[in-house]
């Protein structure tokens, strides 16, 4: 077994262990139920651990969650309905639901 990735936020060990689910891979969770410890044990030992049973998988998987860790670069738009500004994540203006320009029509922020 092989250490693959570790992170105190359960959303985002949460998210890591889902893409690797996606994609076929094996994983472990460790430190599960480990936050109540906090305080006798480090914190940095309750830190919710994913593991792979398969030392094999380890290239493909780490490649996976450098891609998932990449931030995403795109501009924030702003709305052609109502003129608001939107953050790059959002697909729908989040004032009145409009869809998204294209690239090549975004407006940057």
């Amino acid at each position: 077994m092989k250490l693959l990735f570790s992170h105190e936020n359960r959303l985002v060990v949460g998210n890591i262990r889902n893409v690797l689910d996606a994609a076929g891979i094996d994983t472990v969770y460790r430190n599960e139920f480990s936050g109540g410890g906090i305080g006798e044990v480090s914190p940095f030992d309750a830190w919710l651990e994913i593991w792979l049973p398969s030392e094999v998988d380890y290239p493909r998987a780490a490649a996976l969650i450098a891609a998932a860790q990449q931030s995403d670069e795109s501009p924030d738009w702003h709305c052609r309905s109502c003129g608001e500004r939107n953050t790059a994540v959002f697909e729908l203006c989040w004032n009145c639901q409009l869809e998204r320009p294209d690239e090549a029509g975004a407006d940057d922020a």
